[in-house]
C-alpha cells in the first residue's frame, strides 16, 4: 500500500466516524459537549471550594518550575556534572515528576479531582524514591533494582524478574 493509499484509507475511515458521531455538525457533540461543560463546572467548583490548595499548589509549581529552568540552563552552559553519573537521570526525573504534577491539576480543574489525587499518591512514592536517592540512602541504581548486571542470554522475562527481586530488597 502506497502512502497516498493508505491516507486515503484513513480518510474514509475518519468520514464514516464523522458520518456516524456528527450531532448538529459537531463530531461527539450529542454526549461530549455537554460532558465536556460539565467537567469545567465541576472543575470551576474545586477551583472556588480548595481556593488554599489552589493558592498552595501554584506557587509551588511555578517555584519548582523555576528551579528546574534555571538547572536547566547551568547546565546548557557548563555542561552536566562529570562526577555524578546518575545526575541526569535524576534531573530527569524530576522534570517527569513536575509534568506528573501539572497533570494532577489538569485533572483537578477540569472536574477530575479524586483521579488528580490518585496521581499525587505516585507522585508521593516518586519524591521518597528521589529523597532517598539525592540524601544518599540507597545509590540510583540499587533503588531500581540494577545493582546486579543484567544475565547476558537471559530473557527479558527473566531480566525483569531479577530487577523486581532487586527492588523488593530496596
Amino acid at each position: 500500500m502506497t502512502d497516498e493509499e493508505s491516507k486515503q484509507r484513513i480518510q474514509q475511515w475518519q468520514d464514516r466516524l464523522h458520518d456516524t458521531f456528527d450531532y448538529n455538525g459537531v463530531l461527539g457533540g450529542k454526549i461530549l459537549l455537554g460532558t465536556m461543560d460539565l467537567e469545567e463546572a465541576v472543575g470551576q467548583l474545586f477551583v472556588r471550594k480548595y481556593h488554599g490548595h489552589r493558592v498552595l499548589t501554584d506557587a509551588f509549581l511555578d517555584f519548582f518550575g523555576e528551579t528546574l529552568q534555571t538547572q536547566l540552563a547551568f547546565h546548557w552552559q557548563y555542561g552536566w556534572p562529570s562526577n555524578q553519573p546518575n545526575y541526569a537521570p535524576t534531573f530527569l526525573m524530576y522534570l517527569t515528576m513536575f509534568r506528573t504534577v501539572r497533570a494532577t491539576e489538569v485533572l483537578s480543574v477540569h472536574g477530575y479531582p479524586l483521579q488528580g489525587y490518585a496521581l499525587q499518591r505516585s507522585i508521593k512514592d516518586q519524591v521518597f524514591t528521589l529523597w532517598a536517592i539525592v540524601n544518599n540512602m540507597m545509590p540510583f541504581n540499587e533503588i531500581f533494582g540494577w545493582q546486579e548486571g543484567l544475565t547476558p542470554g537471559a530473557t527479558r522475562t527473566e531480566d525483569n524478574r531479577k530487577i523486581a527481586a532487586n527492588r523488593m530488597k530496596a
